[in-house]
Parts: structure tokens; sequence; C-alpha cells
């Protein structure tokens, strides 16, 4: 990797007492070595032991930086060169080493950032690995300023920007709510922007020529030194050339389409003409009679100010080929093709599904598959009825699905209607007045009877109770409340009304 002479004087300047140049004409160098009587070279960075090669080292044309091992004024003003000058005392082969050990950390750390594969888990990871040469924060935001990769353990924070440890909260909202940032859309290259409480670089990352991400560096000071900028900038032209070649980093559904359009008229119950949505599908390869999934997602801490990131859009659509995802209030919806896809029905896109949700913090409610584009009203319904019912009775999984609802689904609808004690069965009324005069069980027993499919033995042993006393409960159930368990109408109306009011 070339490094700048710049960087190599600020790295020495720790070790050596070095006198530089007031500025720097940072040309980049490559190599370090003893010159001989030879011609100098461009790029290259020179140790130069010997006095009498002054008057020629400090003239020199050539473009390279020269370490002079004696002790002088500033450079001439005719200089080409970036002339740096040491004490006679350094040693030049610890010099030499030295120098050598600043490329060789660099080149090592060049590795492995070409070491990435071209996908977006390979751009987390070059992030991750500007740690190592960087001491701020780099990340990636989407074009409406949602962080979607950081370098940082980032603390999970409400709304669409996370914040670290040692980061104002009032510097973040001050970048974000200032337009002035969103002005920098156009710049080409490494830019500046200086906020109100501290300086931000930044670099814009295209797509088909469309300005998609901006990759952001914070060291959280006002200042920021010309390493940082060649380090940034070489960062963000690497992440600029892996995004154009990644597919997950644009929707291979078109994000003008009009399908996009109609999903959320239908979900809202303004289907559009038959005709019309034949053809939107029929240009994807898609079918009105093809069986779908509806998955409502939102964010597991909601703040009414911010958004979803539209990068887990791209992502999303990625993942799944035959997919199509479209921002819903705080959160999004993912409508999956399972005619087209034969190998996620029965959720098995689950096993993919699952680790993303939990990483990018949504909670998930999933409809049954519905045969129908224009039915996905019904599973937008059975979607939101999961996410709602399993947030307030199972908060701690990450997704619901609506086939384990049904019966829950049911006895909502019935409560809409009336009260519990207008629908249920009066044997349960009964049963619980009795027990709570009696102190007994009778409500209870006649649940885990029911529950442990009408076997006595089994009941018994799950109430902890002798079966003879389990058949004297029974038969004062009968007496008490005249209930024939014979009939089926009977048995499905006491289940349901165990459902409405809890065992």
């Amino acid at each position: 990797m070339e490094l700048t002479t710049e960087i190599l004087c600020n790295r020495l300047i720790k070790t050596y007492p070095l006198l530089c140049p007031k500025n720097f004409y940072n040309y980049p160098v490559h190599i370090a070595y003893f010159a001989e009587n030879t011609a100098w070279e461009d790029g290259i960075a020179y140790i130069v032991k010997d006095q009498s090669m002054g008057p020629r080292c400090l003239l020199a044309d050539t473009k390279s930086a020269f370490f002079c091992l004696w002790e002088n004024e500033e450079p001439q003003e005719e200089t080409k060169c970036d002339v740096i000058f040491l004490s006679p005392t350094v040693n030049p082969c610890t010099l030499l080493n030295d120098i050598n050990r600043i490329f060789s950390e660099f080149n090592h750390w060049e590795q492995l950032i070409f070491s990435c594969p071209y996908t977006t888990d390979g751009i987390k990871e070059i992030i991750m690995l500007s740690k190592q040469v960087l001491r701020g924060r780099v990340s990636m935001a989407d074009i409406f300023l949602n962080y979607v990769l950081y370098n940082r353990k980032i603390q999970k924070n409400p709304g669409r920007v996370s914040f670290s440890n040692d980061t104002n909260h009032d510097r973040i909202y001050d970048l974000i709510n200032d337009p002035l940032f969103y002005k920098y859309e156009s710049v080409k290259g490494v830019f500046l922007y200086p906020g109100k409480c501290y300086s931000t670089l930044g670099y814009n990352l295209y797509q088909n020529k469309k300005f998609n991400y901006r990759l952001i560096y914070n060291n959280f000071t006002d200042t920021y030194t010309t390493e940082e900028y060649y380090i940034f900038e070489y960062l963000a032209k690497k992440i600029s050339t892996m995004i154009e070649h990644i597919p997950s980093m644009s929707a291979s559904i078109p994000s003008n389409s009009p399908l996009r359009n109609s999903i959320y008229q239908i979900i809202f119950g303004t289907c559009p003409i038959s005709a019309l949505l034949n053809k939107q599908l029929k240009e994807i390869g898609w079918a009105n009679d093809d069986d779908y999934y509806l998955i409502l997602m939102e964010y597991y801490f909601k703040n009414s100010e911010f958004d979803a990131p539209l990068f887990h859009i791209f992502t999303l659509e990625h993942m799944y080929s035959e997919s199509i995802a479209i921002k819903h209030k705080q959160g999004l919806i993912l409508i999956l093709n399972l005619t087209q896809n034969a190998h996620l029905q029965n959720y098995k896109f689950l096993d993919t599904f699952s680790p993303f949700i939990r990483e990018s913090m949504y909670k998930c409610g999933i409809s049954a598959a519905v045969k129908g584009f224009s039915n996905l009203n019904y599973a937008y319904m059975q979607a939101t009825f999961a996410l709602q019912y399993g947030l307030s009775h199972m908060e701690h999984f990450w997704y619901f699905k609506f086939e384990d609802f049904y019966l829950q689904y049911m006895i909502s609808q019935i409560v809409d209607q009336f009260p519990s004690e207008y629908v249920c069965h009066p044997a349960l009324h009964q049963m619980r007045l009795y027990d709570e005069k009696n102190k007994t069980e009778l409500y209870q027993t006649l649940y885990v009877f029911m529950n442990c499919q009408y076997n006595s033995s089994k009941a018994a042993r799950e109430l902890h109770i002798h079966r003879t006393t389990l058949l004297y409960r029974l038969d004062k159930i009968y007496e008490l409340t005249n209930i024939n368990l014979e009939n089926w109408e009977t048995r499905l109306h006491l289940m349901f009304s165990y459902q409405l009011l809890g065992v």
C-alpha cells in the first residue's frame, strides 16, 4: 500500500526527532531503501546519510521523500520533494526497519481489506477493519441517514440512529437535523461537513450513478489529520467499487415499479383493476393466483420520528429472489411468492429470516399462506393480529405465525361482539361460584379432564390426585351443571369458554 510522506512522519515523530516541512507535498511512496549513486525515482522514500548528497537531494525534481540524517535548515524553495531532517545520531538501519515496519502493518491491513468478499458482509468486515488504522468511527448510512453498518458495538436505541457509548447525542441530532448535510449529495470525493458542534468526514456512494449511501467518519473532534483523510478516502473508494457489484445493494424489483404502490392499495382495501394488476405481476413473472406469505415487520424499539432503513428492503429482496418489500409506517412489509419459491413453503424461510430479524431488531407477524395477490389484505390482517397477539402474550419471541393463533383470533372476534360472560357456557360460572364458596377445584378439574382427552387416569396424574377423587369430582360437576360431555357441541362450547375466561 502506498503511504504519503506525512503519514510516515506522523508515525515516526513519536520515536525520532524530525524537522519536517511546514507544508507537505504528500507524494505517495511505497518502499524505503538506502540510496546509492543512482538516479532518483518517483514514489520512493530515500534515506540519505551522506551529507555531500545534500544539494542533489534538496534540488531533486523527483516526487519522493528524503529522510536526511544530518541537521539542516528547512529545504530550499525550489525543492520539489518532501525533505525530512533527522539528527545524525539516528541509526539508518534502525530507521529503515521502522519505516519498513510501518509499510508492513499497512500492507497487512490492505491484504485483509482485499480478502473481503464482494457482499454486504464484506463491506461490514471492511468497516470493522477500519478500527485498526483509524481512531474514530466509520459508519455507512442510507440516503435518510439510517445507520446500516458501523465499526463499533453500537448501543441499541430507539430511532434510526444508533449511538456508541462515547457519542454525544446532541451531536448526532445536530447532524441529522441540519439541512446543510443533505446538500452535500452531489459532492464527489471526501468532503468535510462543518457541523455546529463538530466536524465530520463524508463520502457519497453511488450505484448506477444514483446517490444511495454515504460513508461517514467521526473522530468526535473538530480536526482531521491528513492520514485520516487519506485512509478514509482509500476505504471509501474500495467500498464504492464493491457496491456497484453487489446485487443486495439494489432492489431486484425496480424501486419505481407500480406493483409496490398496488400493494398499499390492496392491503388498505382499494384493490387496483384486475387487468392492471395482472399486467404488473406478469412483468416480474408472477401471477395473481400464486400463493403468498405476508410478513409485517416492526422495530422492537419504536419511535414515531424515524423509519426502518431502506437498506433492509434491498437486503431482504436479495435474500429471497421472488419477493418484494415495501416501507410500512416505522417498519416494513415483506411478501414472498411461494409458488415461485417452493423451497420456502412450510415456513422454511425462517432458517435465514430469524437471524436477520434478530440482528436488525424487528418483531414480525407472519400470515398463513394466502392464494391470490389480490387477497393480500387478508394476509395483512392475519399478520397484524399475529404480531399484536404475540407481543402481548409472548414478547420474548421474535416472530409470530398466524397459524398458531387461529383459535385466539376466532375468540377475539366473538369478544368483539359480546362480553365474555354472555357467550361462555353457564356451567363454568356455576363451577367458579361453587369453588369460591366451598374451597373446591371443580373448574380446574373439568378443564384438565377435557385437555387429557377425557382420560381419567391421565387427568388424575396431572392434578396429583387419586383417580377415585377425580371420579367423585366429575360426578359433582355433572350433578351441579347437568352438562353432557357426550355432546360434541357442548364440548366445543366448553373449550371455547375456557379460552375466553382463562384457566
